[in-house]
């Protein structure tokens, strides 16, 4: 009898062993729920913060930024200005690429060129010459001073320029090799990108061994992975269900004020406008552009598509940033006046235009989307809505061909507006490296003479004193359109141990495990 007592408390005692040791194992991967997938993996091909997030992971830059956006050192240990224009930069010794290649300066000055050729080459525009000093020591000199080299420069990740130039840019992206915190193992389009940790990592290896990022772009369905555990985290948690996590137990919602600033970007400096069937664009007119901010009733927006998860926009970025102008309000929301307007313009009857807009990037962007387009056809301006996938908009819009009416979104994690000036607003085709993404074809000679008077100081006050008279004159002549910030909302597993960033970016390698 006492044998058989052994034997069911050793069973037993194997049972509960074992099950710890289940949950030991499975604390050591982690499955996060994302709203999108990335676009590429070739840090170097795309500017969008979800793609940024993930190659994050895989490749580093000189410089990385803190949860509250401070500059530190990563691939280069230590910086020295020697004058406005002139850097030195001191790389780390024995940093690998995740192939056991060492990372030298030629690799940093291959991936600055590189930078140079694609669509995020206004990162580099200000740099003048990249020379190598030796091996561990390279030499960065900008055409003017500029204040923000350091914040550019973590956008640009560090690749190996053997690797990349043996196997070329397509297998490069498939295949990507870098100097992070963790490796790719695998990467299935639309389904899930897993990453193991880097053992030979120079700085501290991740708590997770492995991390797995799924795109599950039904809100409902991301919600109902956490509750069922498939998922041990999600962003962009659905406005409606904040309540419902919150009183799970086991499970912790997030909140937090976002730097992304959801925004309508005009048609307003072409004589004709692609999806206006008018001999003349009335976008032209600024009171035709009034009358947009006029119609639409962005409070009614925050309360019942966002959930009261939004914040009106008054501006482009937020009091904190470089470029903010003080007593600035929001237009009111006033239908009588937008018509009003429109008449004056010369369109009593208003006309149709089609709003391209993402239906899987922002929070409840389809439904904010559809929100505007109900608002805007009280006062006669017919919305035509063309939504579409984050995978197939950002190459629809960018090139402002196929576009009259933009909605989109942009977090300015640089610290201020000059990045998005730069990218967004600046004379297209005019400067190297600006005004790539410039959909609605804005031109100002004055705006574009400040926010390049902006990018040729070193000093921190004169560049937000040129970034400010920027702003002033894109909200005079309502280059955008301001929407709202969003409200950042993540929920997690309470066995997870992780601080919020202001960039929002979800970093597996900066979350712990609760003891």
């Amino acid at each position: 009898m006492r044998s058989k007592y052994l034997l069911v408390f050793s069973l037993v005692s194997l049972l509960i062993l074992s099950t710890g040791l289940i949950c030991k194992a499975a604390q050591e991967e982690i499955v996060i729920g994302l709203g999108s997938d990335a676009l590429y993996l070739d840090p170097h091909q795309q500017n969008e913060t979800t793609t940024n997030m993930l190659v994050s992971h895989i490749f580093e830059s000189l410089v990385e930024a803190t949860a509250d956006l401070e500059i530190v050192p990563a691939l280069a240990e230590r910086w020295i200005r020697y004058s406005d224009t002139d850097w030195i930069f001191h790389l780390r010794k024995g940093v690998k690429f995740h192939n056991g290649n060492d990372l030298t300066a030629e690799d940093v000055k291959f991936s600055i060129e590189r930078v140079r050729t694609t669509i995020i080459a206004n990162m580099v525009a200000p740099i003048a010459q990249v020379n190598i000093i030796d091996d561990y020591t390279i030499e960065i000199i900008t055409a003017e001073p500029y204040a923000v080299l350091l914040r550019d420069l973590r956008g640009i990740k560090i690749v190996d320029k053997d690797y990349v130039s043996a196997v070329g840019d397509e297998y490069f992206n498939l295949n990507p090799i870098g100097t992070g915190p963790y490796k790719l193992q695998e990467w299935i389009k639309a389904d899930h990108i897993t990453f193991v940790a880097n053992q030979d990592y120079w700085g501290k290896i991740p708590e997770f061994k492995q991390a797995t990022f799924k795109p599950i772009t039904n809100v409902a369905t991301r919600t109902a992975a956490l509750l069922s555990g498939d998922v041990d985290f999600i962003v962009n948690v659905p406005v409606r269900d904040t309540i419902r996590i919150e009183r799970s137990p086991n499970l912790e919602l997030i909140r937090k004020p976002s730097l992304r600033l959801i925004y309508l970007h005009v048609d307003g400096w072409r004589d004709r406008s692609p999806t206006i069937d008018l001999p003349v664009n009335p976008l032209q007119d600024l009171r035709v552009r009034q009358a947009i901010y006029y119609g639409i009733n962005i409070d009614a927006i925050v309360k019942s598509v966002m959930n009261g998860h939004a914040y009106p926009a008054e501006q482009y970025v937020q009091s904190t940033h470089l470029g903010y102008l003080d007593g600035i309000e929001r237009y009111p929301y006033n239908p009588e006046k937008a018509r009003e307007l429109l008449k004056e313009a010369g369109y009593p009857d208003g006309f149709t235009v089609t709003l391209d807009s993402p239906n899987d990037r922002y929070v409840n962007d389809a439904l904010v989307a559809q929100a505007i387009a109900s608002q805007l056809a009280k006062i006669g301006i017919k919305i035509e809505l063309n939504l579409m996938p984050k995978s197939l908009f950002f190459d629809y819009v960018r090139p402002g061909d196929k576009s009259s009416l933009v909605m989109s979104g942009w977090s300015a994690t640089s610290g201020g507006a000059g990045r998005m000036y730069e990218v967004f607003l600046i004379t297209r085709d005019k400067y190297e490296g600006y005004g790539g993404s410039n959909r609605g074809h804005y031109s100002n000679s004055e705006f574009d003479r400040m926010v390049l008077k902006a990018s040729s100081t070193a000093s921190i006050e004169e560049r937000d004193e040129y970034l400010q008279e920027a702003t002033k004159i894109a909200l005079n002549d309502l280059a955008l359109i301001p929407l709202y910030y969003q409200e950042d909302l993540l929920a997690k597993k309470d066995f997870i141990d992780y601080t919020p960033r202001v960039d929002n970016y979800i970093l597996a390698h900066e979350m712990r495990r609760n003891k």
